[in-house]
């Protein structure tokens, strides 16, 4: 996961311009990993995770090129 959050800034916790935090690295990628591991659609990572469908997906794309880049690159 550190590997990951330090490759992409898109998987760090951010505050917008009213200082209120962002979701946490770590809801995207419990949301990565229950799409990949047990195959359920978006909607249902909706109703555990509170991830919207957009967001959940561009996690899952996100991290499937980060995890592709790092292993080009022999980062693991």
């Amino acid at each position: 996961m550190h590997v990951v959050v330090a490759h992409d800034p898109y998987f760090q916790q951010k505050h917008d311009a009213c200082g209120i935090s962002g979701l946490f690295s770590i809801k995207k990628f419990t949301t990565i990993l229950k799409m990949l591991a047990y195959s359920v659609v978006v909607d249902t990572c909706d109703e555990y995770c509170r991830l919207g469908k957009s967001t959940s997906m561009e996690a899952l794309k996100k991290f499937c090129n980060v995890v592709k880049e790092c292993l080009n690159t022999k980062h693991f």
